[in-house]
């Protein structure tokens, strides 16, 4: 951790606090900063934590994998919390992006519901700051927009998807199944 880096370290299983660190250009550390507990409340199974990072022209981190009822949220963000009736064990992916000095989380947000083990591999930012997300494990639960390309998970019971969230992650523009 550096002075004045985000902490949120308050964590119950203190093994499973997720970081973002950024280096300077000059290879010298610019902030190491504590994200939230990915862990779910009582263990549970899957992929947690963080599995993909893009960064803007600002410098601001863009951060998204899985993680359970634990993880933080910001007022006014997607989604507060896991929906629907969610066990103790139970994970979403996130989105987080933290300020360029590392000192606070923009926002973040759930994104997606129970089931199918929902993991992001990938995440890019535009020039508006809009967030799109790919991954895979999404299942009929999964939030879809009325414009989606793909509304069920296909052939399978989960699928891959990708969704688009606006620039506050606020809103979700677009979420689609592709399988």
């Amino acid at each position: 951790m550096t002075s004045g880096a985000l902490d949120n370290a308050a964590a119950t299983y203190p093994e499973m606090v997720a970081y973002v660190t950024k280096f300077l250009p000059n290879g010298g550390l610019g902030y190491s900063a504590l994200l939230g507990d990915a862990t779910p409340t009582n263990g549970g199974s899957g992929l947690i934590g963080p599995s993909c990072i893009a960064v803007d022209s600002s410098g601001s981190a863009y951060i998204s994998g899985a993680a359970g009822t634990l993880w933080p949220t910001t007022q006014g963000a997607y989604q507060t919390e896991i929906p629907g009736d969610a066990p103790s064990s139970s994970t979403a992916p996130f989105v987080v992006k933290v300020s360029a000095d590392g000192s606070s989380l923009v926002y973040s947000t759930f994104l997606g519901g129970l089931g199918g083990g929902s993991t992001p591999t990938s995440i890019t930012v535009n020039g508006a700051g809009e967030v799109f997300v790919a991954g895979y494990g999404a299942s009929a639960g999964f939030p879809i927009t009325s414009n989606a390309y793909q509304k069920t998970p296909g052939n399978s019971l989960i699928g891959s998807f990708f969704s688009e969230l606006n620039g506050s992650g606020s809103v979700l523009i677009y979420s689609s199944f592709f399988s």
